[in-house]
This record gives C-alpha cells, sequence and structure tokens, in this order.
C-alpha cells in the first residue's frame, strides 16, 4: 500500500447547489465521465463490436481548471428554461494525498495489509505476537479499527464453533444439528 498517493478531494457546497436546482449526483457524474468516460454507442467491423467511450483527453484530465471549467446542463422543472451551472461554481477542490489501496466495505474505507510467513515460522505465533505488540501502541486514531483476518481468524471461528457445539449437552447436540429433510 503506497500511502502518499494523491487524491483530489471534492467539496461540494450543497446549499448552493439545492438552490441552484443541482443534485450532488449530477456533478459526480458529470466528472466521472469527463475522468473515466462513458459508453457512447457501439461500432461494429467484420462481425466485431467495438465500444465507443467519449472522455477528456489526458492533458484536461490531469487539469484542474478543465474539470472545473464544465456546465451542468439541464431543463429546470420550475420554469422549463435550459440551465448550465459551471461546475467551478458550487464546488472547491483540494489537493489530498491518501492510500493507494483503499476498498469500501459496507461504506467504511478498508485498507488490507497482507504478510507472507516465513518458513520456519508458525502464522498463529507471528499473529500471537503482533497482536502482543498492537496493544501498548498509542498511535492509531480513535476512529480507526483493526483487525487479523486470513487463516487466523478462519481458526478462531472454527474453534468457537467447536466450543459453542461441544458446551451443548450431547443428547441435545445430536437432535439439533443433524436434522434431514
Amino acid at each position: 500500500v503506497n500511502k502518499s498517493k494523491p487524491g483530489l478531494a471534492v467539496h461540494i457546497d450543497r446549499k448552493k447547489a439545492g438552490g441552484l436546482g443541482v443534485a450532488g449526483g449530477q456533478i459526480g457524474q458529470q466528472l466521472r465521465r469527463s475522468l473515466f468516460g462513458e459508453k457512447a454507442g457501439i461500432f461494429k467491423k467484420d462481425g466485431e463490436d467495438y465500444d465507443i467511450n467519449v472522455r477528456f483527453d489526458e492533458k484536461n484530465r490531469l487539469s484542474t481548471a478543465s474539470l472545473l471549467d464544465q456546465y451542468i446542463v439541464f431543463r429546470d422543472q420550475a420554469s422549463g428554461k435550459i440551465k448550465e451551472i459551471p461546475i467551478s461554481a458550487i464546488v472547491d477542490m483540494d489537493n489530498s494525498v491518501s492510500f493507494s489501496a483503499i476498498k469500501h466495505k459496507e461504506l467504511r474505507r478498508v485498507v488490507t495489509v497482507y504478510s507472507a510467513v516465513l518458513a520456519g515460522y508458525n502464522a498463529n505465533e507471528v499473529v500471537d505476537h503482533v497482536k502482543e505488540s498492537m496493544i501498548g501502541f498509542d498511535g492509531i486514531p480513535a476512529d480507526v479499527d483493526y483487525a487479523f483476518t486470513g487463516e487466523v481468524a478462519e481458526q478462531e471461528a472454527n474453534m468457537y464453533f467447536y466450543w459453542y457445539f461441544n458446551s451443548i449437552p450431547s443428547p441435545i447436540r445430536s437432535l439439533s444439528f443433524f436434522q434431514f429433510y
């Protein structure tokens, strides 16, 4: 994970955008189309289909000024007139630095750090050592959580099931878990 990947944070002035009749989704779609493109059609040649994607050229994709110098065009429902609202009037952009591999799980940002265990070492012992080291570490912000996943998490889940299964009295165990219909 590269933790210094440059990015661009877009802050929408929702009050101003709402007053002008522009939804945040419209702004996001417009910027996304500019950067990543949108399917505009299909080109057919010699029995093959080729998607036609339209997006900004590379020079304009890399220019903040070009991204902001676009208009959201729509028909105003109240007056029926065509409106053109410049994106620069309703958003602010800031340069930012972030992780290169942030994924989302249940709307939360997740960064997964992988590591192989060298030959001769036991994965459980390595994880236990890391867990012990993390106990005294106070450099993690309060709003950041961490968890150990992978082989160790699967073993813990299996051990919990095993513990739970063996804690049930045997006459009930044989009746409640293995019923076939």
